[in-house]
Formats: C-alpha cells, sequence, structure tokens
C-alpha cells in the first residue's frame, strides 16, 4: 500500500486539502532497436514517469509516436485502486530501476532560472522526464545519466 499518512477514511475534500503526490521515474530497456542502442547502459535505454496526483496514477512517456499520458487502472488484469502504489509492480519485474523524486525540491534547488535556454535538443524520453522534473542539466542526454543525476 502507498504510504498515504492516515489517509484512509477521510471525505474527498480532505483528501484533495492534503494533496498527496508521488512521482516516480521508471528506467527499463527499449524494446526498439536503433542505432545508438549500443551506447546507452543495459536497463537504462528508456525512461517514463509514474504519476499518482492523490487520486489517480498516469503514465506519462515519450517515445517515437509522441509524448503519451495514460491514466493507469489495471495492469496484467489487476486493477489498482488509488491508494495502492504502482511502483512496487515494476520495482519487483526484471529489468526495471525505480526512483521516487521530491518535484517540489528539485524545483526549489532549480528556481525561475531558464532550463536551457540555449540549448537545442531532441524530443527524447530523457528530455520529457527532464521537463516533468525540473531537471536542469543541460548536459544530461542518457537515461543512465538522469539516473545517475536523481540518486
Amino acid at each position: 500500500m502507498l504510504d498515504i499518512n492516515g489517509l484512509e477514511g477521510l471525505s474527498l475534500a480532505e483528501v484533495m486539502e492534503k494533496r498527496v503526490e508521488k512521482t516516480y521515474i521508471i528506467f527499463c530497456n527499449t524494446d526498439q532497436s536503433r542505432w545508438y542502442s549500443k551506447y546507452l547502459k543495459k536497463g537504462f535505454q528508456h525512461c517514463w514517469v509514474l504519476y499518482f496526483d492523490g487520486f489517480n496514477w498516469y503514465k506519462l512517456e515519450q517515445t517515437y509516436n509522441g509524448s503519451s499520458m495514460e491514466m493507469i487502472v489495471s495492469l496484467n488484469g489487476f486493477v489498482f485502486t488509488q491508494w495502492q502504489n504502482i511502483s512496487r509492480y515494476y520495482k519487483n519485474l526484471r529489468g526495471y530501476t525505480v526512483v521516487e523524486v521530491d518535484r517540489d525540491k528539485l524545483k526549489e534547488q532549480c528556481g525561475d532560472k531558464l532550463r536551457s535556454p540555449f540549448i537545442v535538443v531532441g524530443s527524447t524520453c530523457v528530455e520529457y522526464v527532464k521537463d516533468f522534473i525540473a531537471v536542469r542539466k543541460w548536459w544530461c542526454f542518457t537515461p543512465y545519466q538522469l539516473y545517475k543525476q536523481i540518486k
């Protein structure tokens, strides 16, 4: 179960007031081989965000087909309730690395400065995750570099 700090039994308005959010970055291998895949560390070829907004779980991902945001209701036939921590599912899968991040702390560290004011970068999974969690390291290009930065 998700550590929800005693939110069970509270009304919807009370839960909204407490606003428990959780953000996890999931690192894994990719299922599509690209020319640069041989340069990426095994287990760190792709990354995406698993986000709990206090009510629902979302999978936020950047792929070659574009960005996607999916609300997670079930995985492999198991229906999740809002209180269950889906990150444990991925932690138990072989080849997945799960890191919990504190978005508020990261936003405080970067302040109001621009993320990468003069750097032109591609629309990659790493850039998508960096945007979501407010990481301002322009030199961070690979999922493994991002992992080392946020760990």
